[in-house]
């Protein structure tokens, strides 16, 4: 998504593998996932718009979301590598967030992840300051620049604008298949200055 929030844009790469729908994890009877509520007299800052990745790079990625709400103190990521068997998402590490932006009524936040390595999927959550979390997400890094005899499966979609519920079924279809990015060749949403489509429709 660009940051510029234009309707239109040469051909975008707009996610990596696990972006397009956030890979959120499903574990029944576990606080992961799911939101936690806050005790009595707590300021709550409700999500906005869930997290979303850019600059996804082979040893980092940079996540931004927007809450809507009053907060008292910093949100911040918690994030870990997938591991084989584990039976709960590992969140190990934690990386505190800025606030990039304020808006009427809430806060665009962003984090830089660094350090990661390359071609690794990861778990993250969004921690708020009242005590409640994100669902958790996952991603997964991008090869190296030198790897250029890797196989590499993507996606190409275009015109996403004023249909919301089409797109929402192309995105699942892309999802199925699982690829290691997408490219938008333009009009994201019908107006580029309205908030709201970008919220609500893309």
């Amino acid at each position: 998504m660009s940051s510029t929030r234009s309707s239109w844009s040469p051909i975008v790469l707009v996610s990596w593998l696990f972006v397009l729908q956030g890979g959120a994890w499903a574990h029944a009877g576990s606080a992961a996932g799911q939101g936690q509520s806050a005790g009595a007299g707590d300021a709550v800052a409700e999500l906005l718009v869930a997290p979303y990745l850019q600059r996804m790079e082979h040893d980092g990625v940079t996540i931004l979301w927007e809450t809507r709400g009053s907060a008292i103190g910093p949100s911040t990521v918690e994030y870990g590598r997938a591991r084989l068997g584990d039976s709960e998402p590992n969140l190990e590490l934690q990386a505190a967030a800025e606030a990039l932006q304020r808006f009427e009524g809430g806060t665009t936040h962003r984090v830089r992840l660094e350090g990661l390595n390359p071609a690794t999927p990861y778990f993250y959550r969004v921690a708020l300051p009242d005590g409640s979390f994100s669902p958790v997400f996952s991603f997964q890094t991008a090869p190296r620049p030198s790897d250029i005899h890797r196989p590499v499966g993507f996606a190409v979609v275009s015109d996403s604008q004023n249909n919301p519920e089409v797109w929402g079924r192309i995105s699942e279809g892309v999802w199925s298949h699982r690829p290691e990015f997408v490219l938008h060749g333009g009009d994201l949403v019908g107006t580029g200055q309205s908030t709201y489509e970008w919220r609500d429709e893309f």
